[in-house]
């Protein structure tokens, strides 16, 4: 579907969150999303991790450290060409 909109719909940036997925698994899917929208020239925002709050009807929130974003992994997406990247930040 979304390559179908692409391909008939003027789009100049899209986000793509798959952080549903295991990291090394959105990771690799998001290489592959990435590589298909940087060649029609369209920017792309990536969500490696969780973002604090219910998510995904994700009401307990308490035990999702896993599922945020490090330092690292927020290279990982860079390295890749993601153009912006949705994090949480501490502070």
């Amino acid at each position: 579907m979304i390559r179908y909109a692409i391909e008939n719909l003027p789009f100049n940036s899209i986000i793509v969150d798959i952080s549903y997925y295991e990291k090394a698994e959105n990771l690799v899917k998001t290489k592959e999303l990435i590589e298909y929208y940087h060649k029609r020239g369209i920017t792309t925002e990536a969500e490696p991790g969780r973002i604090k709050g219910g998510e995904d009807s994700i009401s307990d929130i308490l035990d999702l450290s896993s599922l945020l974003t490090t330092a690292e992994e927020a290279m990982d997406f860079i390295e890749i060409g993601v153009n912006f990247l949705a994090l949480e930040i501490r502070y």
